[in-house]
């Protein structure tokens, strides 16, 4: 089976990545998206605890799962919230390539990621070893695009992001539906995330 491994922070889950889970799955470029939340973030960026961020994806997955896409389809993985530290995509991938060898894994990122991918850990070996797929996003360009990474040109662009969400969100008197899950709008707004 070809897995998508959509490892993100996930500081909200915003209506885009939901959007782009469905769309991967329609479209057959991947059987399967596993959702891996990142723990510690490589580029020391500041993150919710990571027990409210599993909260809203949870919301999230609950909500494709009234769309009809099921735990056959998407599913949580929580390996890099176990791991001590930083979390890796490579390590990550490598860890799961281990563990499930009859499975093709890739890595699901946006464009807005590739003009820095060389400053991600062991990135040659990673696309070396697995494909990474790139999904459009507003202002930012698929180039430089390296060997290995496969842009996904077919994907409605993800205008939404998790800064404009967390921005939204802060603003008591703004209207969220755009950008996130009514749900995970009452869980932030519940735990004062914003």
């Amino acid at each position: 089976m070809k897995i998508g491994l959509f490892g993100a922070a996930f500081d909200p889950p915003h209506l885009g990545h939901q959007h782009l889970i469905a769309e991967l799955l329609k479209a057959n470029l991947v059987d399967q998206v596993w959702v891996v939340p990142v723990k510690s973030h490589p580029f020391a960026k500041p993150l919710s605890p990571v027990e409210h961020r599993l909260a809203m994806v949870k919301l999230m997955l609950a909500a494709l799962q009234t769309e009809g896409w099921g735990p056959e389809q998407v599913r949580l993985e929580t390996y890099e919230l176990d791991q001590p530290g930083v979390s890796y995509s490579y390590q990550t991938l490598q860890y799961f390539a281990g563990a499930y060898p009859d499975h093709t894994f890739s890595w699901i990122i946006g464009a807005d990621n590739v003009a820095n991918f060389a400053k991600w850990h062991h990135y040659q070996e990673l696309l070396a070893q697995h494909q990474v797929l790139i999904y459009p996003r507003p202002g930012y360009s698929m180039e430089p695009l390296l060997p290995g990474m496969v842009p996904l040109d077919a994907v409605t662009p993800m205008a939404a992001s998790s800064t404009e969400a967390r921005k939204v969100l802060a603003e008591a008197a703004s209207d969220t539906t755009k950008l996130v899950l009514p749900e995970v709008a009452q869980y932030s707004k519940q735990h004062q995330l914003y």
